[in-house]
């Protein structure tokens, strides 16, 4: 909880007020996939503080309006590369792995290696 929900809770008490004055001002929460359905087995602290964080921004949202603040958070999945931990768990649990990774995972293939890792490639 402290490294993925605290921590942050933390940083934002001490950043917004500096903000109000600021032109244009926002942030962004990384939580999680996680946060929004259930995941793998023992993930349930992570998941847990990852929809506390959803939660919180939300409220956070909706509290700086009237400082013109935008408060906003991203959910990114985990993302498929051979030989790592998602596709040693998709070898190893092929029926599992069909009805939950092909929604749930990206493919490294639809990432560009750039300078911009998370720019997808021209249509």
């Amino acid at each position: 909880m402290e490294r993925n929900l605290i921590q942050t809770v933390r940083m934002m008490r001490l950043a917004l007020p500096h903000m109000k004055d600021r032109p244009d001002p926002a942030v962004i929460n990384v939580a999680s996939i996680s946060g929004w359905s259930p995941q793998l087995a023992m993930s349930g602290q992570y998941s847990a503080a990852k929809a506390a964080l959803i939660f919180g921004t939300e409220r956070w949202a909706l509290e700086f309006v009237p400082y013109g603040i935008r408060v906003n958070t991203v959910s990114p999945g985990s993302i498929l590369v051979e030989g790592n931990g998602w596709d040693r768990y998709c070898l190893a649990n092929p029926g599992y792995f069909e009805g939950y990774g092909n929604y749930r995972t990206g493919w490294r293939s639809l990432i560009r290696s750039s300078r911009r890792p998370w720019a997808m490639p021209r249509a």
